[in-house]
């Protein structure tokens, strides 16, 4: 048995990044207009740390990645909580950005069949 020593300090307390990215978002300068998409992207983020992505969460994610200004915040954001948070992790990788991706492939082979005479 070991025991503990009298002058020890207590351990750290566990981190897991949520107020970090918390405060990202909250800080992250942008316009009115964007800072709603923001605001709504951070909120689905929150919700796949323990839930399954659904169409709606997906949705308002391509619309919020759809501006740059949000896209990049989103990213400063998520690197305070990716090394915690693997469920959400996976959610993003398996389930949205494949989405994502299909979507903006179709739509510029769509875009491509369309031009042509």
């Amino acid at each position: 048995m070991v025991r503990k020593r009298p002058d020890a300090p207590p351990p750290p307390d566990a981190v897991d990044g949520w107020g970090e990215f918390d405060i990202e978002i909250a800080t992250y300068p942008c316009p009115e207009p964007v800072a709603g998409h923001l605001q709504a992207a951070a909120e689905v983020l929150r919700r796949l740390m323990s839930d399954v992505a659904r169409d709606v969460d997906i949705a308002t994610l391509e619309e919020a990645l759809d501006l740059n200004e949000v896209a990049v915040a989103l990213s400063s954001a998520l690197e305070h909580v990716t090394p915690y948070e693997q469920h959400l992790v996976v959610q993003l990788r398996d389930v949205v950005m494949p989405r994502i991706h299909r979507r903006l492939i179709g739509e510029h082979l769509r875009r491509l069949t369309e031009d042509e005479p």
